[in-house]
């Protein structure tokens, strides 16, 4: 059996890995249709995910909703009435809660109950936001 250098390693490496850096890049995909969930705002549909019960101390119920929102859309100032993990699934999002940040796909920022929270979606493609409740009741 012939050994293998690191030259040859590279080479079979190389052409193994070759065709995958040829292929075009995949279209992505709409994670809803258009028509999924309710709207509740121009441009804002809210999909409702479910509710568990919560094995926080100090939390009755999680419910998870995802909000698909529309090139320039979003929700004006609110305050937050629950403890909220926001999750970016996809697009990017220009968030106002103390402070003015962004936002882009795979990010997670958290909004604690009381405080006020704005978002618009800035990119290009419809956005998802999962939004993560933690209910006190």
């Amino acid at each position: 059996m012939r050994s293998i250098d690191r030259r040859d390693a590279i080479m079979f490496g190389a052409a193994f890995c070759a065709p995958a850096a040829l292929l075009p890049d995949s279209a992505n995909a709409e994670m809803y249709a258009r028509h999924a969930g309710f709207e509740i705002l121009p441009g804002v549909r809210r999909i409702d995910l479910g509710r568990w019960p919560a094995a926080l101390p100090d939390y009755k119920a999680i419910v998870i909703t995802d909000y698909v929102v529309a090139p320039g859309a979003g929700s004006p100032s609110e305050k937050i009435r629950h403890d909220t993990i926001y999750h970016i699934l996809e697009g990017e999002f220009r968030v106002k809660s103390g402070k003015e940040f962004m936002v882009t796909a795979g990010g997670l920022f958290v909004c604690v109950r009381g405080e006020s929270k704005e978002d618009t979606n800035t990119g290009q493609i419809d956005a998802v936001m999962r939004v993560i409740t933690l209910k006190t009741r």
